[in-house]
C-alpha cells in the first residue's frame, strides 16, 4: 500500500488500472510516429512505381550487387551518423538494373529512421521549374524542398538541359547541399563517369563525391533485353516473310 494524499491505494490495483491506459498511449505514439512516416514518404514525391521498392526486394543476383545491396541499407541504417562521413553517391550503369530501385530503397529507409528525403528526375523537375515563371515563390519552394531534405535521389542526373540556366539550377542545388555538409546526394545516370565529367563539369561532380568513387551497377539490366530483341528479331523476319510473298 502507498498513500495517495490523505488515502492509502495498493499498488498492484494501480497497477491493474493502468496497464490499458499505458496500452493506449504506446497504441497512439506508434500510430503518430507512423503518420510521421507517411507524410515524409508523400513530400519525397517518390514515383509509384518505386514506393514499394525496398532491400528486401531488390533483385541482388550477382555477388556484386548483393554487397551493393549490403552496404547501401547499413548506410541508410546508420544515416545519423553515416550522413558525414560519406556525403554522396554517384550511380551509374545500363538502364534497367536497378540504380533507382536502390536508391528509393535508400531514401524510404532513411524516411523510417526519421529523417526527411526527396527524390526528383532531373528533366521533370526542370520542366516544373519552367512551368513556375512568374509565380512568384513558386520557384523557391520547389529548389528549397531539394535543398532542404537529409537525403537527396538526383535522378537522370546527365539529362539536365541544355541551357545554361538548366546547369547553373543544378549547380545552386548541389553546391547549397554541399555547403550545409551532411546533406547527402545520391545522383543517377546511366552514362560513364567520364561523361558526366565533361557534361556536368568536375565542380558539380566532386561536391557530390567528395573523396569517394561512383558505384557502378555492372550487371546485365532486369527489363527484359532479350525478350524485346527477340520479339524485334521475329518482327523483322515476318515482316521479310511478307515482301516475299
Amino acid at each position: 500500500m502507498v498513500r495517495l494524499g490523505s488515502g492509502m491505494e495498493c499498488l498492484a490495483c494501480l497497477a491493474e488500472v493502468s496497464a490499458p491506459a499505458r496500452q493506449r498511449a504506446i497504441e497512439f505514439q506508434s500510430a503518430v510516429q507512423a503518420e510521421k512516416v507517411r507524410k515524409r514518404s508523400r513530400e519525397a514525391a517518390i514515383p509509384v512505381g518505386f514506393q514499394q521498392c525496398s532491400f528486401a526486394n531488390f533483385d541482388a543476383s550477382t555477388p556484386r550487387a548483393q554487397q551493393i545491396a549490403a552496404a547501401m541499407s547499413n548506410y541508410a541504417d546508420n544515416f545519423a551518423t553515416q550522413r558525414s562521413i560519406r556525403t554522396g553517391f554517384v550511380f551509374i550503369g545500363v538502364p534497367g538494373n536497378g540504380k533507382t530501385h536502390m536508391a528509393c530503397a535508400m531514401a524510404q529507409a532513411i524516411i523510417n529512421r526519421g529523417f526527411s528525403a526527396a527524390y526528383a528526375s532531373l528533366p521533370r523537375f526542370t520542366r516544373e521549374l519552367r512551368s513556375t515563371y512568374g509565380r512568384r515563390g513558386a520557384s523557391d519552394a520547389l529548389t528549397d524542398r531539394l535543398i532542404e531534405a537529409d537525403f537527396l535521389v538526383l535522378d537522370e542526373i546527365d539529362l539536365h538541359g541544355s541551357s545554361d540556366s538548366d546547369y547553373n539550377l543544378l549547380y545552386d542545388i548541389v553546391n547549397a547541399r554541399y555547403e550545409s555538409n551532411s546533406r547527402p546526394i545520391l545522383a543517377i545516370s546511366n552514362r560513364s563517369l567520364d561523361h558526366l565529367i565533361n557534361d556536368l563539369d568536375e565542380r558539380v561532380i566532386s561536391r557530390i563525391l567528395g573523396a569517394t568513387k561512383p558505384i557502378v551497377f555492372d550487371w546485365p539490366s532486369k527489363r527484359g533485353a532479350s525478350d524485346w530483341r527477340a520479339a524485334a528479331h521475329h518482327k523483322t523476319e515476318n515482316d521479310s516473310r511478307g515482301a516475299r510473298s
